[in-house]
C-alpha cells in the first residue's frame, strides 16, 4: 500500500499548528493547554500511522489498540495513555480541583508526554521507507503564571 504523503503532510502541518498555539495559551487555562497538548501528539502520531500505512483510524479507541498492539510504538503508548487521561479529565470534568494544577504542566504535560512522544514519532518517522522528516520546531514556552 503506498503511503499517502499528502495526509502525513496534512498531520505534520496540523501538529506544527497546534504546537505553536500551545505556547499562546496563558498558563491559568490549563485545561486548554492540556487539551491541545494532547491533540499536537495525536497529530504527530497520526502521521506516523498514516506512513506505517496502519488500518484506518476513525477514534481515539482505533487509535489506541493499533499502539497497544504494536510493539514499535509501545513508547509512544505508555505516554499517549497518560496524555489522552490528563486530556479527559480536562475536557469533561467541570471541576478545576480536578485538573492538573498550572504549575505542573510544563512538567507533566509538556516535558513528560508530548516531548517524549515527538521524539519517539521522529525517530520512527525517519526509519520509514521512504524516510519521512517531522520539520524542526522550537521548544514550547508556557507563558508564566
Amino acid at each position: 500500500m503506498p503511503i499517502d504523503a499528502k495526509r502525513i503532510e496534512e498531520h505534520l502541518v496540523q501538529w506544527r499548528h497546534n504546537r505553536k498555539f500551545i505556547s499562546q495559551i496563558p498558563r491559568h487555562y490549563a485545561d486548554w493547554i492540556v487539551t491541545v497538548g494532547f491533540y499536537t501528539a495525536l497529530h504527530a502520531v497520526e502521521a506516523l500511522l498514516t506512513a506505517d500505512g496502519a488500518r484506518p483510524r476513525s477514534s481515539h479507541k482505533d487509535r489506541h489498540t493499533i499502539l497497544q498492539a504494536e510493539r514499535r510504538y509501545q513508547k509512544i503508548h505508555e505516554d499517549y495513555c497518560t496524555l489522552y487521561d490528563l486530556a479527559l479529565v480536562a475536557r469533561y470534568s467541570a471541576s478545576p480541583a480536578k485538573w492538573l494544577p498550572p504549575a505542573e504542566i510544563d512538567e507533566k504535560v509538556i516535558r513528560g508526554t508530548v516531548y517524549p512522544i515527538e521524539a519517539s514519532v521522529r525517530r520512527l518517522l525517519a526509519g520509514c521507507k521512504p524516510p519521512v522528516a517531522m520539520p524542526d520546531v522550537e521548544p514550547i514556552s508556557l507563558r508564566p503564571l
